[in-house]
């Protein structure tokens, strides 16, 4: 129990540091609004480091913290909590009315409080809830509700919420009320590009790598702190994000949470960016929160017409500029199995789309990775007969990929090998790349290894889930980029292969397969 804080002292610290508040015109000198992927690491640079505060302390800490952001703006003595709407008087500590919400669950991916767990202590997604509606979302990921749907009501609190304004959950999902819908998208598009992995510039740190996604199956607990966490879903939040246009409460927020860490959300400053990083809609200039500026969806544009790829073939020096598709279809009969699907090697940056019946779109798809650079894959283990399309999109202008399909016909692959490979792949320090292969019954063998580029590469296998640290099946652990996994006999699943940057790599190759 938190004792002894004297309040007026409290009062005192949050009039100084918010005298502050406001960031100096130079703040997003250095943001570089040319393309999807340079602003994406522009913004990371500007927005990493930030002063961490403790999660409870008798000195300054998130309770503290919380009770200025998120302070009513009709009453200086209260807070309003954000799914509720309600308004509390301010405790310290808290109360029986309300608490902490990690809108980023911290149970996905860093649910061990620490000092050097960056993201738990976060204000920039740390909101004032009300206790019984934090419990009711939980750790669930956020999306429209649709069917089997509990409401939860807000209260009609400084000119907002009320009847007809409601939050709504299924045992999934959790959909905001439509006047704080953005302030959650914001705030998760802050957690993508502030967590890439790595370590805290200042403190040495280790951070995880926090990435959205439309891959609900990727959203999961993970018992420990990890290195790679995922969260969603991405295309609801730039939905809401777009419904929902930054607000004076919301700049002030950021204003204040600013005074405290050193650090902005640059989605409330600039919420044109988000069409950037998450559309590739990239002007290559900028506007403030200020002129009320607002993104839109952008239409995708095909490169020609579908194509033909059979069972086995490789595709090699496929391009596209930036926005457009380049498309093909395979024909999978009625007795196949463990239809995979990738891309790799070349330059640029490309996405692949996987659909069945019918050509996929960036929202409407079965698989997509969307991982950067141009190794990608989907499989699937009991594919249905008939054609399933293929969309290899530029995320940004890519030259020079290879696209592979494959699957298995008659239940077995016959004592030949089924794989693929991987070249050229690089990665900076503490940074994940991940592949998987759908391993079908009976299997005798499964065969991973990598080698050449420079720098130094960990290599990490896993069955069911992407690999940790501490988790894992098979981790050689070895200096260099020369390592490899047999998994004798491996269960029927699918299985992660992972590399991790033990320090920067480059130039690496990683091939895997199954007998």
């Amino acid at each position: 129990m938190r004792t002894s804080k004297i309040f007026f002292i409290g009062i005192f610290l949050f009039l100084a540091v918010n005298a502050f508040s406001e960031a100096p015109s130079s703040y997003y000198n250095s943001a570089n609004p040319s393309s999807a992927s340079s602003l994406r690491s522009s913004l990371h640079n500007i927005i990493d480091d930030h002063t961490r505060y403790p999660y409870t302390s008798s000195a300054t800490d998130t309770w503290d913290i919380i009770a200025d952001a998120d302070e009513d703006q009709t009453n200086s003595g209260q807070v309003a909590v954000i799914y509720k709407n309600s308004a509390y008087p301010k405790a310290s500590g808290g109360n029986t009315n309300y608490n902490r919400e990690h809108s980023w669950p911290k149970s996905i991916g860093f649910p061990n409080d620490n000092s050097s767990n960056y993201p738990y202590t976060d204000v920039h997604h740390l909101f004032a809830a009300d206790v019984s509606y934090n419990s009711s979302r939980s750790n669930k990921y956020f999306d429209n509700c649709t069917s089997g749907c509990s409401e939860k009501a807000t209260a009609y609190n400084d000119g907002r919420g009320g009847s007809g304004d409601s939050n709504w959950t299924d045992s999934d999902s959790w959909e905001v009320w439509d006047e704080r819908k953005g302030d959650i998208a914001r705030a998760m598009f802050y957690m993508d590009i502030r967590y890439e992995g790595g370590y805290h510039g200042v403190t040495g740190a280790s951070e995880p790598n926090l990435q959205l996604t439309d891959n609900t199956s990727l959203i999961q607990g993970t018992g420990s702190n990890a290195s790679l966490a995922y969260m969603g879903k991405l295309s609801t939040l730039i939905q809401w994000h777009n419904q929902d246009p930054v607000d004076s409460n919301e700049m002030l927020r950021n204003d204040k949470v600013y005074g405290y860490q050193g650090n902005r959300n640059p989605f409330i400053d600039h919420p044109e960016w988000v069409a950037c990083i998450y559309q590739n809609n990239c002007s290559g200039s900028s506007s403030s929160s200020s002129s009320s500026s607002s993104s839109s969806s952008s239409s995708s544009s095909s490169s020609g017409g579908t194509g033909t790829i059979s069972n086995g073939q490789t595709i090699a020096g496929l391009s596209a500029s930036t926005g457009n598709w380049v498309e093909y279809k395979i024909n999978v009969p009625s007795n196949a199995s463990d239809l995979n699907i990738a891309i790799s090697g070349g330059t640029g940056d490309a996405d692949l789309y996987i659909r069945y019946g019918s050509k996929p779109t960036t929202s409407t798809y079965d698989c997509r990775p969307y991982e950067s650079g141009n190794a990608e894959s989907c499989s699937v283990s009991s594919p249905s007969a008939g054609d399933y399309y293929i969309g290899v999109r530029a995320y940004e202008s890519f030259s020079n990929l290879n696209l592979t399909a494959s699957f298995i016909t008659g239940g077995s692959s016959s004592g030949q090998p089924v794989g693929e490979s991987h070249t050229n792949i690089s990665g900076s320090a503490g940074q994940w790349r991940n592949y998987t292969i759908q391993v079908p019954s009976g299997t005798t063998k499964l065969e991973v290894s990598m080698n050449s580029g420079t720098g130094d590469a960990d290599l990490y296998v896993r069955k069911g889930s992407y690999a940790t640290l501490s988790t894992y099946d098979c981790r050689p652990y070895l200096s260099g980029n020369n390592e490899s996994c047999t998994i004798n006999t491996p269960a029927q699943d699918t299985w992660w292969i992972s590399i991790y940057g033990y320090s920067a790599y480059s130039d690496v190759n990683l091939e895997y397969y199954y007998q």
